[in-house]
């Protein structure tokens, strides 16, 4: 998109008239001048009959209600201020974003999204061809990191049952308008979390998305130093904190890489009386890329609109102001579409760099990947799209295989069926969209286990099995079967053949194959092999996960840990990443832990009974959502957790929950 800035100039003193301009910037950051134009310090346009003064304009906006024919009246008279620069503006050509630069602070307060063009009937803030937004260039400001997935942090200030906030609703539609994007996206939910604790949170996560869903306000309003906050609420009836703006400022004046704040609070752009701060201006002074707050009361009905909209578009890879201008779109349809009401115009977007630069979910990862991994994994993006929450555990995971130093091995512990290949395979595909090669060894269903069998699998690619996948039939994901190219392995096939004479596929190895020097040799062969095909292939790495180790016998996988783990370890330059997929006792079983900080261990605990209620939710969902109501859901759900009689639970409940929710609704 082309940029075009809109400015209004702070006078200098003794000047009665605001100067406004509006270039045309180009990618070396020149400005070609469109147009030029004045308006009053009074705000009142000549020949312009019952202009409001600037304190009407902001007076009006707060207090409309319903069907109020101010809103278009306002949206005329912002017009009209602008004069010529306003004709000019309507009239950019599509594909051309806009920041609105608005230099005094008074006209700052006034609610410039009702910006209106009588004569073509257009509210300029809703047009996402030309999509405008707040803010400046601030070139000090860092570039968008190229981390990814991306980091998101949801902060649920209210409670449950406040019929203002409906928190609930909007996590469940941030969730839905993000699911499918589990590869992209982690997403964290913190519920009525105390300053401290939330502070911390934000601190060690290190969100690249931070959304606050409650309330906001002005301490002792009337006083005139009072600040604007933040409400955070917590199950200590009467116990509220006030995070204030000038608190957020001091809290996360250290912290680095947020680049969204969404405030679905009400009044978060509104200062408190000093005038000075608001909520959102706190977090642009930390470094914000891009804030999204509320000019005035939303209901908590328009607030979780806003916020289905807006991540519905992000989702769909829309920079941030044409999300913005499908957020007020979607609340005026919802309000009967007469732009009317004031509810899509409190939404403010405000930007301190590009909004394209400000943050994309695809992290860099080409289309035509993204393409080639979603017909190459089919079965395993479909476990992936079910995967339900781990957020802290595949950041850990992702974060360990990516470690371009020490450890290369990862220990993914946890009881059966508690989710382990789910993880893996969320794992997998995050490594194929970057381009790694990929092998999955699944050892499930083989009866006699061996050390040379699990090479021979790693070599020859492993299907996602019925059981890794929770039923169905035996897929074949052709990134995770294929097999690598026999030429790298002629060494070691020579050498195995001059040892233990033709093998039948699976036989277990002869004695002299086992022999300390003779396996010594046949692995440093198979590990030069496995170098040369993961040279050949030209991908930066390879990630292995070994799944089901339980099957391999303890005296079989300690000749794997001696001449194939260890030695893995031993080679700095080693291009390949392992993970393996443990129960606790085979953890120990194994000697895992005699590598110490060598190997990274990750333990996936079983979820707690308080969890289930969300969790089976949006697990149904997925499955149910263009079927039945959520009333439907919430039921089965419900009577699913009557049935829980731990206080924990596992994956597989989930699985039994969706089986018998298809057989009594006669689904398939």
């Amino acid at each position: 998109m082309n940029t075009a800035i809109l400015r209004i100039a702070t006078p200098a003193a003794g000047a009665e008239e605001y100067a406004i301009t509006l270039t045309l910037r180009d990618e070396a950051g020149q400005e070609q001048p469109l147009a030029a134009a004045t308006c009053p310090l009074t705000l009142e346009p000549p020949g312009m009959a019952n202009a409001l003064t600037a304190a009407a304009l902001v007076d009006r906006f707060a207090t409309a209600q319903g069907q109020d024919e101010v809103i278009r009246t306002i949206g005329v008279q912002l017009q009209t201020l602008l004069a010529e620069v306003g004709t000019a503006l309507a009239a950019l050509p599509p594909a051309t974003n806009v920041l609105f630069d608005i230099e005094p602070p008074l006209l700052r307060r006034l609610p410039w999204e009702l910006l209106w063009h009588d004569g073509d009937h257009r509210a300029l803030f809703l047009d996402t061809e030309r999509p405008i937004s707040r803010g400046h260039l601030d070139p000090a400001l860092p570039p968008a990191a190229t981390e990814w997935p991306v980091r998101m942090l949801v902060v649920v200030g209210a409670r449950e049952d406040d019929k203002d906030a409906l928190p609930q609703p909007e996590v469940e539609r941030i969730w839905r308008n993000l699911a499918g994007r589990e590869a992209d996206v982690d997403l964290l939910v913190r519920r009525r979390p105390r300053r401290a604790d939330l502070v911390a949170e934000i601190r060690s996560f290190q969100p690249h998305i931070l959304h606050f869903i409650g309330h906001g306000g002005a301490v002792d309003e009337g006083d005139a130093e009072s600040d604007a906050y933040l409400e955070l609420d917590s199950d200590t009836p009467g116990a509220k904190q006030a995070w204030t703006a000038t608190d957020i400022r001091n809290d996360l004046s250290q912290v680095r890489g947020l680049r969204l704040v969404f405030l679905n609070a009400c009044r978060t752009s509104a200062a408190g009386m000093n005038g000075l701060w608001t909520v959102a201006d706190a977090f642009l002074k930390c470094g914000v890329a891009a804030v999204v707050s509320m000019r005035a009361e939303v209901t908590g009905a328009d607030a979780h609109l806003a916020a289905t909209a807006f991540y519905a578009a992000l989702a769909e890879g829309k920079p941030v102001d044409v999300a913005a201008a499908l957020a007020r779109q979607r609340i005026d349809q919802e309000n009967g579409g007469s732009l009317k009401r004031r509810e899509w115009g409190a939404l403010c977007l405000q930007v301190q760099t590009l909004p394209a630069a400000v943050l994309s979910l695809d992290g860099g990862v080409p289309a035509r990947q993204r393409k080639f991994v979603k017909l190459h994994l089919a079965s395993a993006l479909h476990k992936v799209n079910n995967f339900i929450n781990r957020v802290p555990e595949r950041r850990a995971t992702w974060q360990s295989v990516r470690r371009e130093d020490e450890p290369r091995l990862v220990a993914i512990v946890g009881e059966s069926k508690v989710g382990k290949t789910a993880l893996a395979q969320l794992l997998l595909v995050r490594c194929a969209l970057t381009d790694w090669s990929i092998r999955y060894v699944n050892l499930v269903q083989e009866r006699e286990q061996n050390f040379l069998r699990v090479l021979q699998l790693l070599r020859s690619g492993s299907p996602l099995s019925a059981s890794a996948n929770g039923g169905g039939d035996e897929t074949a994901d052709p990134l995770l079967v294929e097999a690598l190219p026999d030429d790298a392995f002629a060494d070691f096939d020579q050498l195995l053949a001059q040892l233990a004479g033709p093998l039948a596929p699976g036989a277990s190895p002869p004695d002299v194959v086992r022999q300390p020097a003779n396996l010594q040799k046949l692995f440093g062969a198979y590990r030069q092999g496995l170098d040369q095909a993961i040279t050949a292939s030209a991908k930066p790495r390879m990630l292995l996960v070994l799944d089901h180790l339980y099957t391999v016998p303890a005296s079989e996988f300690r000749i794997l840990r001696q001449h194939f783990l260890r030695e893995h370890l031993m080679n700095d330059a080693a291009r390949l990443h392992i993970v393996l997929l443990l129960r606790p006792e085979d953890f120990t079983a194994f000697q895992l832990a005699d590598f110490g900080d060598l190997v990274e261990r990750i333990d996936l605990p079983r979820f707690p009974l308080q969890a289930w209620n969300e969790l089976a939710f949006q697990y149904m969902l997925r499955y149910l959502d263009a079927t039945v109501g959520e009333d439907i859901i919430r039921t089965l759900v419900q009577v699913k957790a009557q049935r829980l009689d731990a206080a924990s639970w596992t994956p597989d409940e989930l699985d039994a929950l969706r089986r018998g929710a298809f057989t009594l609704l006669g689904l398939q």
